[in-house]
C-alpha cells in the first residue's frame, strides 16, 4: 500500500501480509470531514498508526469484495510500539522552536517599523525550517540526531514531507515579497 499527501506526493509505501494485519476498521477524527479506515497490524517495520482518509463504508466494502481477511493476532510488535510514545527527541524540537521564535521576536524588535513583512530574520527562520526538514529527509546521520533510540524515521517521514512543502512555499513567497520590497 502507498500513502500520499493530498494524492500528490508519495508519503510512504508499506507492505503488510494478511498474517500481519490484525484488523481494518472505520476511523473517525471529525465526522464527515475526517473519516477513514485504520489498519491495525503487528509489523515492527511499519508505523504503528496507519490511517487512510477516505469513505470508510465504500472502502471497507471494496476490501471485503477482494476477499482480503485479516489473519493477524493482536499483540506482538504493534502493541509494543504503542507504548513507546513520541519518536522524536524533545531537545532538538525545543531548540528549533526557540530559534524560530527568537528570530521572529528579533525581527519585530530590531526591524524598522516602516518596513513591511517579512524581514530578513523571518526569512532566515523559514529557511532554517526548510533546510532542517530537507536534511531530516535526506541525511541518515541527522535523522539519528532527531530520533529516539530504536525508532524508525518512517514513523515521522510524513510530518517532515509536509514541513518541507509548507516551508518551501513560504520561503518562495516571502523571498519574492522581500525582493519586491527592496526594489520598489
Amino acid at each position: 500500500m502507498a500513502t500520499t499527501m493530498f494524492g500528490l506526493f508519495e508519503m510512504g509505501r508499506y507492505r503488510l501480509t494478511r498474517d500481519q494485519v490484525v484488523s481494518i476498521e472505520p476511523y473517525g477524527f471529525i465526522p464527515v470531514i475526517g473519516d477513514g479506515i485504520r489498519i491495525r497490524h503487528k509489523s515492527p517495520d511499519v508505523p504503528e498508526k496507519i490511517i487512510f482518509w477516505c469513505n470508510p463504508d465504500s472502502t471497507l466494502k471494496a476490501i471485503t469484495n477482494t476477499g482480503f481477511i485479516p489473519a493477524g493476532q493482536a499483540g506482538g510488535a504493534s502493541s509494543a510500539k504503542a507504548s513507546r510514545g513520541f519518536p522524536l527527541r524533545i531537545v532538538p524540537i525545543v531548540i528549533a522552536v526557540a530559534i524560530w521564535n527568537a528570530l521572529f521576536v528579533l525581527q519585530i524588535f530590531l526591524g524598522d517599523s516602516t518596513n513591511a513583512f517579512p524581514g530578513p530574520l523571518i526569512l532566515a527562520a523559514v529557511a532554517l525550517l526548510f533546510g532542517t526538514s530537507v536534511a531530516a529527509l535526506r541525511l541518515p546521520g541527522f535523522q539519528a540526531l532527531l530520533l529516539k533510540p530504536g525508532r524508525s524515521f518512517e514513523e515521522v517521514r510524513p510530518v517532515f514531507l509536509l514541513l518541507t512543502v509548507i516551508s518551501g512555499l513560504m520561503l518562495l513567497v516571502f523571498t519574492l515579497r522581500w525582493a519586491a520590497k527592496l526594489f520598489t
